[in-house]
C-alpha cells in the first residue's frame, strides 16, 4: 500500500495506491477508507490484474490534531477463477500512516499477539512509551468482512514498562476454521500533536464446536421426514373418522 495526502478547501484528498502482487488478477476491488470518525468507499470497477496497481482518491475533514494519523483501509475483492479454482470472495485489512500538518518522533510503540475463539474473544495488545513519558492511548482493532471489533480499549502508558489491553473481538460471517490478518493501533490522546502506532497479527477462527456438525443436514432431514409422516397419519385418522359420521342410519317401517 502506499499514497499522499493533498489539503484543499478546508478538507484533505487522500491517494490510495493497491498493487496486486499476486499471480491471480482481482476482478472486482471495493475499498473502504477510515479517517476518525469518518468512512469514504471507492469501487475500482474491473478490479486490479496480477502485478497491477489501481489508485483511488478519498476526502475527508482534517483531524482537529495536527501530526501522525492511521487511515484505516479495508479491500474487498473477488480472485478469479482458474484452472482448478473457483472465484472467491475475499477480504483484508490495511493501513497507510498520515503525517498531517506535523511528523512529531515516536510517542508509542504497540504489540500484539495471537488470538483463537469460536463467536467471541480478545485481542491482546501492549502498548509502550517510545519517548520515556506517560501517555493516554486509545487501542482498535481494523479487521477484514467477517470479523468485528467495534469497541476500542483506552489505557494510561506508563513513562516505562507498557499497559496491557484486550480488544473484544466478535465473529461475524467469517467462515470456521480460518485465519485473517488484523491491524492492531495505538493512538495517542493527550497533548496537541497526535501520534499513531501500528503492527500486524492474526485472529483463528476455530472450527464448528458442535460434536456432529455434518450430521445436522441428515438429523433436520430425518425431521422433516417423521413431521410429514406424523401429519399424513393424523389425515388419515381424522378422513376415518369423517367417513364413519357421515353414513346415514338405517330407515325404520311401521308394520301394514
Amino acid at each position: 500500500m502506499a499514497g499522499a495526502v493533498e489539503s484543499q478547501d478546508g478538507r484533505i484528498d487522500v491517494r490510495v495506491d493497491v498493487s496486486n502482487r499476486g499471480a491471480v488478477d482481482a476482478t472486482r476491488l471495493d475499498v473502504t477508507a477510515e479517517l476518525g470518525d469518518e468512512l469514504d468507499r471507492k469501487a475500482l470497477e474491473g478490479g486490479v490484474i496480477a502485478g497491477g496497481l489501481r489508485s483511488a482518491w478519498f476526502t475527508f475533514t482534517p483531524p482537529a490534531r495536527t501530526g501522525v494519523h492511521v487511515l484505516g483501509l479495508r479491500l474487498d475483492y473477488t480472485q478469479a477463477a482458474g484452472e482448478g479454482r473457483t472465484a472467491a470472495e475475499l477480504s483484508q485489512s490495511a493501513f497507510l500512516l498520515l503525517s498531517i500538518g506535523a511528523n512529531p518522533p515516536a510517542m508509542v510503540s504497540v504489540t500484539a499477539g495471537e488470538t483463537s475463539f469460536d463467536l467471541a474473544g480478545a485481542l491482546p495488545v501492549r502498548v509502550s512509551s517510545a519517548d520515556g513519558r506517560p501517555h493516554r492511548a486509545r487501542v482498535r482493532v481494523l479487521t477484514p468482512r467477517g470479523l468485528n471489533a467495534n469497541a476500542p480499549v483506552e489505557v494510561d502508558v506508563p513513562a516505562a514498562g507498557a499497559a496491557d489491553a484486550r480488544v473484544p473481538l466478535l465473529r461475524g460471517n467469517g467462515p470456521r476454521p480460518s485465519r485473517h490478518g488484523v491491524v492492531a493501533v495505538a493512538e495517542t490522546l493527550d497533548g496537541d500533536v497526535a501520534h499513531a502506532a501500528v503492527t500486524t497479527a492474526l485472529v483463528s477462527l476455530e472450527a464448528d464446536p458442535a460434536r456432529m456438525p455434518k450430521l445436522r443436514p441428515w438429523i433436520a432431514g430425518t425431521a422433516i421426514l417423521l413431521l410429514l409422516a406424523a401429519g399424513a397419519a393424523e389425515w388419515r385418522r381424522r378422513k376415518a373418522t369423517r367417513s364413519g359420521t357421515d353414513e346415514e342410519p338405517p330407515e325404520s317401517g311401521e308394520n301394514a
